[in-house]
């Protein structure tokens, strides 16, 4: 059995190989000596009516485009009449569906794509959008487009694909009418990958600042957007507008983007959902190993990526069911508010899923990534709203371990720091003191607090002790170290300052006499001082300080009381 880290080390591993292999195929340049199939940049005539298609020769059906078109043996026929008349800059251009191409006018071919040249590894074509120039001279000809079933031996002259429609103008007003019909992928990508560079801009911020905690999730959602829109991109017509090498990028680089996008989604769905890790992590192992295994048969000339799709279909379906059942389980426990984006997200993405493999295999659509891109959108919406109320949770928990933090360290009936601080900082303070030239110990002490709860009760003994560290806080304002480190006795640490000694003591007095003239009552406080200068040599011990200043304290204690000093009560 496998421990769970074991998948981590299998899927890295995987990965890495999958990245070489995808290196050598793009870094291959893959020849492609088809036709040039680049568009240029321009509303749009159609020639879809009056097609014939011919069946083995033994009947002729008359379609209206888009219409499904069946092979017989190698070869689909489409037959037509140009228009009497065409333009002196008109094209015909439509998608060859996977397939070799040739078109012909009269007895004349004009124009083939795959037919004497063949790419480097298989026999995938791509579905590109073949443009055929038309010369006014072929108005009113016959023509005939020749579809050529790659897979023959595979579909046993039995395939059926959809004929799309097909474009009958200018190769400007084609463009056009491409970029019209692809505005929503366009607008797809334009979001979706600024929302990439935004996750991964702050996933590389946390990764600068160190901040460990939960920064992996930013960069999978980055990564699963920029692929599922890498995916979009390469599976339309745009990308003739991009490159010439359609083979390369709307072939292969779409195969793997659609299959690798799949990875991030199940690291997100672990750091959703962590009791199902185990699962998550092997199937990112089984995604990748497909992965791998489809490129090397592609390569191989074995299979071409097309025939590898139907059981990543099969197994991209499995996957988003068992990510569903554990998002399920997390929301009954009810442990996880944030699970609940995810499940519904989930579940379109399994709605769209499924639409998305029947417009396929059925042919009856043409944008094939349609559905996709609606869950595509939903599933990065849920993100969204994940990410933002899970930083939102976070800072509020951080705040309140600040809170907590300081609570620790803070005494709340006085707002002084606690014995908690006065002990951490002391130490600290203890392996620091050489950096300083005088330190001075205030130790003080509220004479007779016993008796005043005694006779008056605690709630005004509070009250003395309050007024007694407001009357404190007033007199060492600009100091940092002023602490209760008893019921009734307070300790304050002075770092190089000049003032005297006796200030302090005098400040004090007229401070509690104030207070004591307000509240009717007088207050005694006893203070006890110990000071020393440091020198070039060994520092002095904090603790022996604090000794010397609580005998001081004492000591003034006992003076008061033998001068008969005390606390004299309300009425």
């Amino acid at each position: 059995m496998f421990k769970k880290s074991h998948f981590k080390y299998i899927s890295l591993a995987l990965t890495i190989i999958f990245l070489i292999i995808c290196g050598f195929l793009l870094s291959s340049g893959l020849k492609d000596d088809l036709p040039v199939t680049k568009l240029d940049k321009g509303t749009v005539n159609h020639l879809n009516e009056g097609w014939s298609a011919e069946y083995d020769g033994k009947y002729v059906e008359v379609l209206t485009l888009p219409a499904k078109v069946r092979f017989q043996g190698n070869e689909a026929v489409l037959s037509n009449v140009l228009p009497e008349a065409l333009g002196g800059n008109s094209s015909l251009a439509f998608r060859n569906n996977y397939c070799a191409i040739e078109v012909r006018i009269g007895d004349a071919l004009v124009y083939e794509y795959a037919r004497s040249e063949q790419p480097d590894f298989g026999s995938m074509y791509g579905n590109i959008l073949c443009i055929v120039p038309l010369s006014p001279t072929y108005a009113g000809e016959d023509i005939s487009i020749h579809f050529y079933n790659p897979y023959p031996y595979v579909d046993d002259g039995g395939a059926s694909f959809i004929v799309s429609e097909i474009y009958l103008d200018s190769p400007v007003n084609i463009a056009s009418s491409i970029l019209l019909k692809n505005f929503g992928t366009l607008l797809f990508n334009a979001v979706m990958y600024f929302l990439s560079f935004v996750f991964l801009c702050v996933y590389l911020y946390r990764l600068v600042r160190g901040r460990t905690g939960e920064r992996s999730i930013y960069f999978y959602i980055s990564a699963f957007l920029f692929l599922s829109s890498t995916w979009v991109l390469t599976d339309s017509a745009l990308l003739q507008f991009c490159t010439e090498s359609t083979l390369l990028y709307g072939c292969i680089l779409s195969f793997c983007s659609f299959m690798v996008m799949v990875v991030p989604i199940l690291s997100i769905a672990k750091y959703l959902c962590p009791r199902g890790k185990r699962v998550f992590s092997g199937s990112q192992a089984v995604v990748l190993a497909y992965a791998i295994l489809s490129l090397l048969l592609y390569i191989g000339g074995i299979f071409d990526l097309t025939q590898t799709l139907f059981p990543f279909h099969v197994l991209f379906g499995v996957i988003a069911l068992v990510i569903e059942y554990f998002f399920i389980k997390e929301y009954r426990s009810h442990k996880n508010p944030l699970i609940v984006h995810a499940l519904i997200s989930n579940s379109i993405l399994i709605v769209v899923l499924l639409i998305s493999l029947v417009a396929f295999y059925l042919g009856l659509s043409e944008d094939i990534s349609r559905y996709y891109r609606y869950g595509i959108m939903a599933l990065a919406l849920s993100l969204l709203v994940i990410v933002v109320k899970k930083i939102l949770i976070s800072e509020e928990m951080r705040s309140r371990m600040d809170v907590y933090r300081e609570l620790a360290y803070l005494d709340v009936m006085t707002g002084l720091k606690n014995r908690n601080a006065f002990i951490k900082e002391m130490e600290l303070l203890q392996e620091s003191l050489g950096d300083y030239q005088r330190v001075t110990v205030i130790s003080i002490d509220i004479n007779d607090l016993k008796v005043i709860n005694d006779v008056q009760g605690h709630v005004v003994g509070d009250e003395v002790i309050i007024a007694t560290a407001g009357v404190i806080r007033k007199v060492f304002r600009d100091l940092n170290m002023v602490y209760r480190v008893g019921g009734d006795e307070f300790m304050i640490v002075v770092l190089d300052r000049s003032e005297d000694i006796c200030s302090y003591r005098s400040a004090l007095a007229k401070g509690i006499q104030e207070v004591s003239l307000q509240r009717s009552l007088d207050i005694s406080l006893a203070v006890g001082c110990c000071h020393c200068e440091i020198g070039a040599g060994e520092n002095p011990s904090l603790e022996q300080m604090f000794n010397m200043a609580d005998l001081d304290m004492y000591k003034n204690k006992a003076e008061a009381k033998d001068m008969g000093e005390g606390v004299k009560y309300w009425g």
